[in-house]
């Protein structure tokens, strides 16, 4: 399977985008490339805003790739809503400490992580 296959076409990972999307507010389904996928912070947004959704995508990205290696090299299937929690959590932990907003909550974030910047 390509690269492409693996992070944009595949069962399980368009799962995770279309779970990915209902969270972090940004439809990210539906992207046919890695070029359109990192695109979508082209529009006009705060500096802060655009970070975060290339966070959002790379972390996606990499979770999906970590996913990918459990089932290849381990055998191990690992859920789809697993992984998404894995996705928030450690973008909750990259947003409170390397962004301004160290007073964001948990549930607060979990609702919508555009909606913790300010504008």
């Amino acid at each position: 399977m390509n690269r492409r296959n693996t992070f944009l076409d595949c069962t399980r990972a368009k799962a995770i985008w279309r779970l990915i999307s209902l969270w972090g507010g940004w439809d990210f389904t539906g992207l046919d490339s890695f070029e359109h996928l990192l695109g979508v912070t082209v529009e006009p947004q705060s500096k802060m805003r655009r970070r975060l959704l290339l966070a959002i995508i790379y972390s996606t990205l990499w979770f999906i790739w970590k996913q990918r290696n459990e089932k290849v090299f381990k055998a191990r299937a690992l859920s789809i809503a697993f992984t998404v929690d894995e996705i928030k959590r450690s973008l909750f932990g990259w947003f409170k400490l390397r962004s301004k907003y160290k007073e964001v909550d948990w549930s607060v974030w979990t609702d919508s992580p555009l909606s913790c910047i300010t504008p």
